[in-house]
Order: C-alpha cells, then sequence, then structure tokens
C-alpha cells in the first residue's frame, strides 16, 4: 500500500484487538496509563506486533487515532485490515478500507435508523497532501446522488473519549453497507 512511507509521528498503541494510534500521549484511552490491556507493546510503548498486526499497525500509524472535524470528535482504530471510526454527531459509526490508492472508501450510519436514505451512506477520506495529520473527506446519503464535501478531519494530540471507545468496541454500532 505504501502507507509506510508518510511520515508520521504517531504512536501506536493497542487496544484489545484493536490497533489505534495517536499522537503525543502513548499511554491511553482515558489518560490512566491502561490502554495496553492486552501488553502488545513493548517498555518504550511500541507496538510489539505479530506478523498478523503489523499491516494494521502500519495503517493505525497513519490513520488511527484521535480526529476532529466537521462531525465533532472522531476516533479510528485498524483490526484485520479494517478501517472502523467512531465519531460523536449522532453517535455515528464508518466502518470501511483503505486502498491502493490511499483513499479510505467507508460506509457511516448514525441514529435513530442507522439506515439510508437519512441516516447512513457512503464517505471517501483522503490524506492532504503529504501531511498525515489533515483528512479530506467527501459523503452522501446512500449509495447514489449527490456528494457533499465538508467532511474533513485534524489530528488531535491527546487522549480518545471513553465514549468513542466504547462505540468502536460495540460491533452492533457500526452497519454494513447494504
Amino acid at each position: 500500500m505504501g502507507l509506510s512511507t508518510r511520515p508520521s509521528a504517531r504512536a501506536v498503541w493497542m487496544l484489545g484487538g484493536l490497533v489505534l494510534a495517536c499522537e503525543g500521549d502513548r499511554n491511553g484511552v482515558d489518560g490512566d496509563g491502561d490502554a495496553d490491556a492486552d501488553g502488545d507493546t513493548d517498555a518504550d510503548g511500541d507496538v510489539d506486533a505479530d506478523a498478523d498486526g503489523d499491516a494494521d499497525a502500519e495503517l493505525a500509524a497513519v490513520w488511527g487515532g484521535r480526529w476532529d472535524g466537521d462531525f465533532g470528535p472522531m476516533a479510528i482504530a485498524v483490526e484485520g485490515g479494517t478501517v472502523r471510526g467512531a465519531y460523536d454527531w449522532d453517535d455515528g459509526t464508518l466502518v470501511g478500507s483503505v486502498g491502493d490508492d490511499e483513499v479510505l472508501r467507508a460506509w457511516w450510519c448514525e441514529t435513530p435508523s442507522r439506515a439510508p436514505p437519512n441516516d447512513a451512506g457512503q464517505i471517501e477520506l483522503r490524506l492532504v497532501g503529504d501531511d498525515p495529520r489533515a483528512l479530506d473527506g467527501i459523503w452522501r446519503y446512500g449509495a447514489e446522488g449527490e456528494w457533499h464535501e465538508n467532511w474533513d478531519l485534524e489530528a488531535i494530540v491527546g487522549p480518545v473519549p471513553q465514549e468513542l471507545v466504547e462505540r468502536l468496541q460495540d460491533a452492533s454500532a457500526f452497519c454494513p453497507r447494504p
């Protein structure tokens, strides 16, 4: 995928099976130092991933962690090559994958229905130039129709809000693309 060639000051850490990344605070989700509950980091706080986890760690170094943007705070994690996000607006989530073109293509959904035509649809996020700290996003309702250009994100230093971490861990909060 070529993601390892991008410069990144983002530290990678584990939370259960999810691989996240953040700048600055390597110690955690809620600042209490317990983000590495499963012991997948070494003494320096760096990921000690196995061969299967290396690809996730590489993706998470670029895409994972805490972000803020047009729809509020967002946490992005990687597991098994799948990128998942949880964001503040209407308890939103997204799930997708990063292609060889380094574009995250995903399906978003929100309360109350978590279904199209009003509460779910496609999203594409792209890195802004060579800056791994900014994402430019477009989205739409459902899988057809007009794209909206107002889903931009900026990486934020600091712990990921606990409510977003909990949503990332709740498989029922994610909606498959119909």
